[in-house]
């Protein structure tokens, strides 16, 4: 693993002042930052360990263009991540998935055209390989039990340190839980 180049520390930094921004999202507590769950406990060929040298192709659906591009920028300064499509709404993360078939989507739960939980549906109905990590200002129970039943495999909250956001789409990739 490399270490970290000035550009990810930025990116690690904006995410983070990002995250700590006075918007009007509520102030978030913390008791599990991170969910990754295997897909029924059925294995397929992404359940196994993929080889060093194969990139984990990335589809970031998020409607806030800052946070897009921060993400963006993470994915694309990380070996190993390839940055395969962004979006800014449900319609067209479903659009671009279907066209990339990419082998991780972050998908933001409260987005328009349908919201996180149609766009995890489609995505994983046009791309079934495809693992959705849901990406969310909110760490209540009931948003990640309905992200769970719509398909994803894995749930962040915003404001989560870069380097787990990329350690959750590695578990993501291996069918592992945290």
């Amino acid at each position: 693993r490399r270490e970290p180049s000035a550009d990810v520390r930025e990116v690690s930094t904006r995410w983070t002042a990002w995250a700590r921004q006075d918007t009007d999202r509520p102030l978030l507590v913390r008791t599990r930052s991170a969910l990754v769950l295997g897909r029924n406990g059925r294995r397929t060929s992404r359940d196994v360990e993929r080889p060093a040298d194969v990139t984990i192709r990335v589809l970031i659906a998020e409607d806030e263009v800052a946070v897009r591009a921060a993400l963006a920028e993470l994915i694309s300064a990380e070996e190993g991540f390839q940055l395969v499509g962004a979006a800014g709404d449900a319609e067209e993360a479903i659009a671009v998935a279907a066209r990339v078939l990419p082998d991780v989507a972050l998908v933001d739960v409260k987005m328009p055209g349908g919201g996180g939980q149609r766009a995890a549906r489609e995505i994983r109905s046009t791309s079934p390989d495809t693992r959705v990590i849901a990406l969310s200002a909110y760490d209540d129970r009931g948003t990640v039990f309905e992200m769970l039943r719509a398909g994803a495999s894995g749930y962040l909250v915003k404001g989560v340190p870069a380097g787990e956001i990329l350690e959750t789409i590695r578990r993501a990739m291996r069918g592992q839980g945290m």
